[in-house]
């Protein structure tokens, strides 16, 4: 009776260290397979966010044979980021072209994520996605907060002048952008549109609202939950800068992001 006892000891402390090490394990977006436990339980299955398809590591094998030794792929929750090191623009400019090709011949590839991120930094300097890429797995609202400032720090979304068409060379801003959204859709996050102080003030506000809305639109479009999501226009009440020069008008034309708890 009494070794009964310690048997049955055994496997509940049994149980609960590998509970524990699953719990670990997907914390960080390791991949933790079925596994049947004692007692007879199951694990439940894996999120698709822990998952890494087969294809990532194809793709990668592929850069690799190209030359690009050092680059490297993650993938975590649909988002597939492109790690590495350049030693200046155009060769990171190069590798990440490189991925975007390499992913375009995988056939299995291509309906495999929702967004690219560009981790590659270039001589010391961070890259776009570097702010995503420093994320848990599941961020709290400062650390969300701050990714967003990290990775609009010393960079602009970019409109056509007086429109809210999203300038083409936008796209992998937002695309790190939305890959921190993604990941922090747990919170309620705030696009805010604002303009510069040219213009009336009820053109400004409209313009505004109207930018704020095409992100939150190209968030959506990435996979982002539209239930995390709104958008506001503050038009040009808000400025940065109250000087009316180029310099000050580049400062108040901008996207901003705010997070909040539910």
């Amino acid at each position: 009776m009494v070794n009964d006892k310690k048997k049955r000891r055994r496997r509940t402390e049994g149980f609960a260290t590998a509970l524990a090490c699953l719990a670990a394990l997907s914390a960080v977006g390791v991949a933790v397979p079925l596994a049947i436990l004692s007692g007879g339980l199951t694990s439940p299955p894996p999120s698709s966010r822990f998952i890494v398809p087969a294809w990532v590591a194809e793709v990668e094998a592929r850069l690799q044979r190209r030359g690009f030794e050092g680059l490297t792929l993650s993938y975590a929750g649909r988002i597939l980021t492109a790690n590495g090191q350049a030693a200046g623009r155009g060769a990171a400019g190069s590798a990440f072209a490189a991925v975007k090709a390499a992913l375009a011949a995988q056939p299995e590839a291509r309906d495999g994520f929702d967004i690219l991120v560009n981790n590659i930094a270039v001589d010391g300097e961070a890259a776009v996605g570097a702010a995503f890429a420093r994320l848990t797995a599941v961020p709290d609202v400062p650390a969300c907060q701050q990714a967003f400032l990290d990775t609009l720090a010393g960079r602009l979304v970019g409109f056509e002048v007086g429109s809210a068409r999203i300038n083409a060379d936008s796209a992998e801003l937002l695309d790190a952008l939305a890959a921190v959204a993604k990941r922090c859709e747990a919170h309620r996050i705030e696009i805010a549109g604002h303009t510069d102080l040219s213009g009336s003030p009820s053109r400004n506000l409209l313009l505004s609202e109207d930018r704020a809305t095409a992100v939150r639109d190209y968030f959506m479009q990435r996979g982002v939950s539209v239930s995390s999501l709104s958008a506001a226009g503050y038009g040009d009440t808000r400025p940065l800068a109250p000087e009316r020069t180029p310099a000050a008008d580049a400062r108040n034309r901008r996207i901003e992001f705010t997070v909040r708890g539910l």
